[in-house]
């Protein structure tokens, strides 16, 4: 069970610090103009509302690398930031897409981190 949640958590981790560093600094410029499309565009955010999302993304997933015991409670404030940041993502898809087509990818790093911040309070 250790091998799947440290893979989990690397995943995880991975994935929130890719696109976060995205929201922050706008590279790469193609991925970035793509989503500052839809989400000033069709959502209705700013750039300002952008970065902190990424920030938000940022902080979670370095948090979530702190898994060990001693650090065990910024892991899991980070597994609360980064549901907290897939709530709202499924949110706005619902809200301005398809939640089953476009969510998805939220849908899974928010059931991922729930699963992850459960082994936290048992392992």
């Amino acid at each position: 069970m250790t091998i799947l949640r440290w893979i989990l958590t690397v995943l995880v981790s991975l994935a929130f610090l890719f696109f976060g560093t995205v929201k922050v600094t706008g590279a790469p410029a193609k991925m970035f103009d793509e989503q500052s499309k839809v989400y000033i565009g069709r959502y209705g955010l700013s750039r300002t509302q952008i970065r902190l999302i990424g920030l938000l993304e940022l902080f979670g997933g370095i948090a979530v690398l702190f898994w060990t015991s001693q650090f065990g409670w910024l892991a899991q404030l980070g597994h609360l930031t980064l549901m907290f940041v897939t709530a709202g993502a499924m949110y706005f898809h619902n809200r301005f897409d398809s939640v089953t087509k476009d969510g998805l990818p939220a849908i899974i790093q928010f059931v991922l981190n729930a699963i992850l911040l459960g082994f936290s309070f048992v392992m």
